[in-house]
């Protein structure tokens, strides 16, 4: 991030997670706890202590209201597109950058890794052996995420994950506004609007496997959230 994203960021939640001083101590400024690398460089919080001066608590205080802050303020820049002409939009992209005329969105999902809940039992416990909640994400043909949902226990695949999302719910409910299939470029057979994901999801009219496109996984991209952070990685 250069100075100039992380001013125009600092500005948009300094009033969230602005504190007042208090006769003890002086509190810990916006910019302080923006500045607290953790969603950058995912190391623990005993590690940023090092680096920040500051206390473990103090740090984990700050980057849960941060992360809070940042999702309040950001959330305008996820947007799932809501008319067939959005959508048609995202599948041009997918025509110019991977000659896939007819892609609408690659789906995929991310086992984040927790601490077992209290009385939760088996249900956070996936079959990689940890304990764990589920990312689903839907990017574009830029990499960027146009649908997340995140918390479903573990246990669930994320072919299962999928049908608790509300994306999957307008989906069943045919309203999505998913653009009417029309024929291929030099075709006169009509193909629909597909979103591509792995073997871990079932098929279905509007959802095709990366393997029937090219060979497995080159496809497709995913928009993964690693060790407590947000990355992009392009799966080749």
């Amino acid at each position: 991030m250069n100075e100039d994203s992380f001013e125009s960021l600092l500005k948009l939640v300094s009033s969230y997670i602005t504190k007042n001083d208090t006769k003890l101590r002086l509190a810990i400024t916006p910019r302080e706890k923006l500045a607290v690398n953790y969603l950058a460089t995912g190391r623990s919080f005993t590690c940023l202590k090092y680096s920040s001066f500051l206390s473990t608590p103090t740090i984990s205080e700050a980057v849960i209201s941060t992360c809070i802050a940042l999702s309040h303020v950001l959330k305008k820049y996820i947007k799932m597109p809501t008319t067939d002409a959005e959508w048609i939009e995202i599948a041009n992209e997918f025509g110019k950058l991977y000659n896939f005329p007819r892609c609408i969105g690659s789906l995929d999902g991310k086992h984040i890794e927790i601490i077992k809940p209290r009385m939760s039992g088996p249900s956070y416990y996936n079959y990689k052996g940890f304990y764990s909640i589920v990312l689903m994400a839907l990017v574009n043909a830029r990499k960027e995420f146009i649908m997340i949902d995140v918390g479903t226990n573990g246990k669930i695949s994320d072919g299962g994950v999928l049908f608790y999302t509300k994306l999957w719910e307008l989906y069943e409910q045919r309203k999505l506004n998913l653009p009417e299939p029309c024929p291929l470029p030099n075709t006169t057979t009509n193909f629909p609007y597909v979103f591509v994901a792995d073997e871990a999801f079932a098929l279905d009219t509007n959802l095709m496997h990366t393997k029937v496109v090219m060979p497995k996984r080159k496809f497709l991209i995913c928009a993964y959230l690693l060790h407590d952070k947000w990355l992009n990685v392009h799966l080749v």
